[in-house]
């Protein structure tokens, strides 16, 4: 059963979190660099960087599950937690996600079709020209 829920990072996305979940009975535990950060009232604060491998053991060890506050987190340090303890979405999200055209490389080949995308402005205004249609840099 899980009782104590992990999150990298403090922000407000963590605050609102650990609000809706502690009249769940859950406890929470934050790592975030920032001294005073926003979610630090709801739960035990680790003040450390992201790429502090003994903060980020103390987190893995002392949560049952572990998620992130947002996307800018390093994929090692999620990596790392993920040999200790379930985190989810997995660090591949990370990975997808803090780089725009890997994300939607991903989503346009899983089908979920969005505007035309570029790889640079030489390519999209090449594509413009050729195809007078609406087109979006990454």
């Amino acid at each position: 059963m899980i009782k104590t829920v992990g999150i990298l990072g403090a922000g407000q996305l963590a605050r609102m979190l650990a609000q809706a979940g502690r009249p769940l009975g859950l406890e929470f535990i934050f790592l975030d660099p920032a001294e005073d950060a926003c979610a630090a009232e709801f739960g035990t604060h680790i003040c450390a960087g992201w790429d502090d491998a003994t903060a980020l053991k103390e987190l893995g060890h002392n949560a049952d599950v572990v998620t992130f506050d947002f996307e800018n987190v390093p994929e090692a340090s999620a990596s790392l937690i993920e040999t200790l303890c379930p985190v989810y979405p997995p660090p591949r999200a990370l990975f997808k996600s803090q780089d725009r055209l890997r994300e939607k490389t991903m989503m346009w080949n899983w089908a979920f079709r969005s505007r035309r995308f570029m790889r640079s402005l030489q390519g999209l205004t090449c594509w413009q020209r050729w195809r007078k249609s609406d087109c979006r840099v990454c």
